[in-house]
């Protein structure tokens, strides 16, 4: 019975992750050093000049890029902008190489397709955020590269109530 109920739940898993449907969204590169391919958010219409992000709930961002060089560690960050003001975002796994579906060390060359889940809590306030997802090669901080932000990309989000995609 235990390994019924576990293959259920796994198989309730996949299908879950398999139903993502991911829509691409506007975005601006913000000097990244690596070539950005696409970036895509689940849950959202596609059709807006912002992702809604509806509160209570957990969508995925999924960002294709492609390194010029070999990678062996990644970081992630993500900051929101309020009214001017730059506000990080807690990032349930901040290191990139784990559960984002890459592997590190990535190869030069190759596309991969970061993904991670952000938490946007019941009582976030209904606002406008301009969005800033950084993924950083924490050893690069130390040489003298010019850019130190491997992937580096801006998109508008709102944070609304079910009621308000209605509208």
């Amino acid at each position: 019975m235990t390994l019924f109920y576990s293959l259920s739940l796994l198989l309730l898993s996949l299908v879950a992750m398999a139903g993502a449907e991911y829509r691409s969204i506007k975005y601006k590169d913000c000097k990244s050093a690596f070539e950005i391919i696409d970036v895509q958010a689940d849950q959202c219409p596609g059709d807006h000049n912002y992702c809604p992000f509806l509160r209570g709930t957990r969508p995925r961002i999924r960002i294709a890029f492609k390194p010029n060089r070999e990678v062996k560690s990644f970081d992630a960050s993500v900051r929101a902008r309020l009214a001017g003001v730059s506000v990080p975002f807690n990032l349930e796994e901040p290191n990139a190489c784990q559960n984002s579906n890459i592997t590190c060390p990535l190869q030069a060359d190759q596309i991969y397709y970061y993904s991670q889940t952000v938490h946007i809590l019941e009582n976030y306030p209904k606002v406008s955020v301009q969005v800033n997802w950084l993924i950083n090669d924490p050893s690069n901080d130390e040489t003298e590269a010019e850019n130190k932000r491997e992937v580096c990309v801006i998109f508008m989000a709102k944070v609304v109530d079910p009621a308000d995609i209605a509208n």
